[in-house]
């Protein structure tokens, strides 16, 4: 159970490369045996920290949890006996087999500071000669405990293939996945598909960005994404669209501070509504504690769409739905955040500020004229 609760729930930030301003790694029994300045062993500290429920960040282990390290701890730190073999964590099949893959052209070179780095690049793909639509998008993480997030963009005309820094990305970039820690594959419904045109090559962009924490020195980096695609079509075109708010009063310095966002679905698209949410995936950032969205109809009924009560920085799943959205209704999303440090803390792009979005995937597709992917954060009505 020892080693399980150290993979599951210390290796994210204390892994090889340390990240998250986590002081060492704890990857190897070694790393546990390690006596500090004070005579005690790390694994000491650990304890410590697991029964003052300050580690793991996102809320303390189980009582089970904790008596299994505190007897490890009482006999020793042992090892495993000689012969018994390391448990092999259960892997889920893959969900297709892809067929085109988003690289950088060339790895990408961390600077080894810490801080963060926010880059840019293009992909371009041949032409295809048939329309084909993405089935599936799978992340393809090589150095995640430095990757805050990977966005994956259309874009109507070439992007540079080569890295450059953009915290903002051009308004006619529309997005067609995003990854955080612990995003896994996502597997379009048979209803849908992310259109590729025939007759054209097709051009993509994607935003990396980094924290590299420790500062570590050496990190080359070539993380991107694998798609599934066919040509046999799908019934609809699926889409992504934002929700929740750009902006909001700053968050206390020890204390908490909330979010209530909502968005109107707007008239100009009646010709190509309703539409079906079938996936969300609620972004915050480390002082995120809790997301909520709803769909609030015209007829007074009121439909969930995702509840996070204990949100996860390291862990930002994505939730399957199937709600309708028609002209009238309201999406409504709701944040909370609780700010620990004794600086307050706005909106912002930095892992280090903060965000309130839930991202959700949707078809039939509306078209960019008149109503673009970031359009409903953008009009919200937010108040705290």
């Amino acid at each position: 159970m020892v080693e399980r609760l150290v993979v599951e729930r210390c290796s994210v930030c204390h892994g090889e490369v340390p990240s998250d301003d986590a002081p060492m790694s704890l990857v190897s029994l070694e790393d546990f045996r390690v006596v500090d300045d004070e005579g005690r062993s790390i694994a000491e500290r650990v304890l410590e920290s697991l029964r003052a429920g300050t580690m793991p960040p996102r809320g303390p282990v189980s009582e089970g949890e904790l008596a299994a390290v505190e007897a490890w701890v009482e006999a020793g730190l042992p090892g495993r006996d000689e012969g018994e073999a390391c448990p092999v964590p259960e892997v889920a099949p893959p969900v297709c087999e892809p067929d085109l893959a988003l690289r950088p052209a060339t790895a990408i070179a961390l600077p080894d500071t810490p801080g963060d780095t926010t880059l840019c690049f293009g992909i371009t793909i041949d032409e295809a000669a048939a329309r084909r639509h993405v089935t599936a998008v799978l992340p393809a993480i090589e150095h995640a405990p430095v990757v805050h997030h990977l966005l994956v963009y259309e874009t109507p005309a070439p992007v540079p293939d080569t890295p450059y820094p953009c915290l903002l990305t051009p308004a006619d970039w529309r997005l067609l996945y995003a990854w955080g820690p612990g995003t896994g594959p996502y597997e379009l419904p048979p209803e849908a598909g992310l259109p590729l045109e025939a007759g054209a090559a097709k051009h993509f962009a994607m935003q990396l960005h980094y924290q590299n924490a420790a500062g570590a020195a050496g990190i080359t980096d070539r993380s991107g994404v694998d798609l599934c695609t066919t040509t046999d079509l799908r019934p609809h075109d699926a889409a992504m669209a934002i929700y929740g708010g750009v902006s909001f009063p700053p968050i206390p310095p020890q204390g908490e501070a909330s979010l209530d966002c909502r968005s109107p679905v707007p008239a100009i698209v009646a010709d190509d509504l309703p539409v079906t949410i079938f996936q969300s995936w609620p972004h915050m950032h480390r002082l995120g504690r809790s997301l909520s969205a709803s769909v609030e109809h015209t007829d007074g009924t009121t439909t969930p769409l995702v509840t996070v009560e204990d949100y996860d920085f390291e862990h930002q799943i994505t939730y399957p739905s199937h709600v309708e959205l028609n002209v009238g209704d309201v999406v409504r999303t709701r944040c909370r955040w609780q700010n620990l440090s004794p600086d307050p803390v706005t909106f912002g792009d930095r892992t280090e500020d903060e965000m309130c979005f839930n991202f959700v995937t949707y078809y039939p597709a509306v078209p960019d004229a008149p109503w673009f992917w970031t359009a409903p954060a953008l009009i919200a009505n937010c108040s705290p």
